[in-house]
């Protein structure tokens, strides 16, 4: 259990720290956690004159014991978000 709390914490860690590196204001930044099935994800939201911004930045799970990367496009998002 001390290491499932370990990754957890971890994964806590990594979508906050991810999650202050947007420099826009009309972009939110939102995390996710699903503790229960042990889900975590970082999206963004909002828009940018008539465009809808909406996407999951960093989805992570931990399946058996291990963290498992499901999605993992920071560098995509935050291009499209400076554009």
């Amino acid at each position: 259990m001390a290491k499932l709390d370990e990754y957890r914490q971890y994964i806590k860690n990594l979508l906050q720290q991810n999650a202050s590196t947007v420099w826009d204001n009309r972009i939110q930044a939102q995390i996710i956690f699903d503790t229960e099935r042990d889900r975590y994800q970082l999206i963004y939201v909002g828009w940018r004159d008539q465009d809808r911004i909406y996407g999951s930045v960093l989805h992570l799970d931990i399946i058996d014991e291990k963290i498992w990367i499901q999605q993992q496009d920071l560098r995509n998002w935050h291009n499209a978000i400076a554009s």
